[in-house]
């Protein structure tokens, strides 16, 4: 039976057994990182190539003092614990981007003058929305009201849990209730 840094020289050399072994022992680490991401396969897909980006280049065993399993499983944990968190804060990065980007779109909507058959009705309603709701109340509104998402994707998106969506879904219909009703 091989150690690690036996079949990650192996591997070096194009053995594709010996990188699939590597594979099967990072296979729980893995699993580990992708569930934490919401088992998004790019996430996963890039978690695999991170193995195989160490193992081929990053990894220099020359240089190592100490090649005992150990060692080597920590090293894979860490590089890929490492790139989680990469993964992670991109993802923050471009959600925090991309709820900025659609706060200012429905902002904008609401400034402009709908052009629908009743677009006095919307207009009264988009102001009264403008002026009523808190951003997140607006933003909840605008996701789930208008555009059909669910409660979790958007706790996903936000960050925060679901029932915190719900929550503050429910608020901001309270608020139009009682100027509607």
């Amino acid at each position: 039976m091989k150690n690690i840094a036996e079949k990650i020289r192996l591997a070096k050399t194009g053995n594709e057994e010996a990188m699939m072994e590597i594979l099967d022992i990072c296979n729980p680490m893995i699993r580990k990182y992708t569930r934490l991401l919401n088992y998004d396969e790019d996430c996963k897909s890039e978690l695999v190539l991170k193995v195989i980006s160490l193992v081929k280049e990053e990894i220099n065993l020359d240089k190592m003092e100490n090649l005992s399993d150990g060692v080597m499983i920590n090293y894979l944990s860490t590089a890929l614990r490492n790139q989680y968190i990469a993964i992670s804060v991109g993802r923050c990065r471009i959600r925090d981007n991309e709820i900025a980007y659609d706060q200012d779109s429905f902002g904008e909507m609401l400034e402009g003058n709908p052009q629908t058959e009743t677009g006095m009705e919307d207009s009264i309603l988009f102001e009264t929305i403008k002026t009523t709701l808190t951003e997140r109340e607006k933003l909840c509104v605008q996701r789930i009201v208008l555009e059909g998402w669910t409660a979790e994707a958007l706790a996903s998106a936000l960050g925060i849990t679901k029932q915190a969506v719900n929550q503050c879904k429910k608020r901001a219909l309270e608020k139009l209730k009682k100027i509607y009703t």
